[in-house]
Parts: structure tokens; sequence; C-alpha cells
């Protein structure tokens, strides 16, 4: 399969690219942000760091001799967000599915989708990060995972992190007796 990619652009400029590649080795996430987007992240936390491995195991290294994959540790954990749709998405689940299909309380199809990858240290980077996603995954559900994600982080960009300015102006009138 051809890379499947991701692309979200602020301001005239990408915000975050995301690549998916399935191959005979499983599937390969490739995270490029704007280092606004890094900074960002960071600030919800103290700017520390933890290894993913002790939050999750289904994302590795691309090779067992690279550094172990690190991400940012959040000390506000922003509420998740719901989509149009009905999904849901939020990034406190580093090192799990990045698509995680439930039944909601009345029981119709659910997915939430896990974009904790952008905690990960060194998105803005150089080429960003790269890492596998232990699983198989269809062609079906790679489509469906490059929609899902797009519109969740559109979402999650609107919601926390586009620039907003809002001025209040309040007037007062005399009035006679």
């Amino acid at each position: 399969m051809a890379d499947d990619l991701v692309e979200i652009v602020k301001r005239g400029e990408t915000s975050l690219t995301v690549s998916l590649v399935r191959s005979a080795g499983g599937l390969t996430v490739s995270v490029k942000t704007h280092p606004t987007v890094e900074a960002f992240i960071q600030g919800l936390g103290s700017g520390e760091q933890m290894d993913v491995k002790a939050s999750g195991n289904y994302w590795r290294p691309l090779r067992p001799d690279h550094p172990p994959l690190m991400a940012y540790v959040l000390g506000d954990n922003p509420q998740p967000l719901s989509l149009d749709s009905g999904d849901v998405c939020e990034i406190i689940r580093v090192g799990h599915p990045l698509i995680i299909d439930r039944a909601d309380i009345n029981g119709r199809k659910q997915s939430q989708i896990n974009l904790s990858f952008l905690r990960l240290v060194g998105t803005s980077e150089g080429p960003g990060v790269t890492f596998n996603v232990r699983g198989v995954h269809t062609y079906e559900a790679l489509t469906r995972m490059r929609e899902l994600i797009g519109e969740a982080y559109k979402r999650f960009y609107r919601t926390y992190m586009k620039p907003v300015c809002m001025n209040i102006v309040v007037s007062t009138s005399e009035t006679s007796v």
C-alpha cells in the first residue's frame, strides 16, 4: 500500500503530517508537527518525559537498536472531544491503538481516536518521529483511520490551539434623573 497522508494546514503552514504505511512488518506511522504544536503539548505538563512502553505496548521504535519512544507527561489533561460523528478523540493513551471501537451507552458504535502521538518528543524536529504500531490493519481500517485522525486533529486544533483574539468593551452613558 502506498503512503496514506493526513496533512492539516494552519494559516498557510502545515500543522500536522501523518503518514501510515502498511507493510509485511506491520504499520509504520510517521508524525511531523509544526513547532507550535509540540510546544503546546509540552506546555500541558512540566516538560517531563516518559518512556512510551511504560504506558502501553502497542507502539515500538522502528528497530530494537533505536532509542525508546519518549512522550511528554501531561499535567493538565484536555477533556476528550466529541466529533460531529459521535466519535471522540483524546491524547492520554500513549502507546495504545490509534483507533478503538466501542459501543456507547445506547449500543451505537463509537470510535475513540487516539491522538496521543502528538505527545511524542521530537515531532517538530527534522523528519519528526516514526514508530511501528502492533496489530493487523486492513486497507479499509487504514482508510478509516486516516479519515478519523484528520477529523479529530482538526477538532483538537480548533478547540485548543487555534489563535483567538477577543475584545471586551464596556460603555457607560450618563442618565438624567
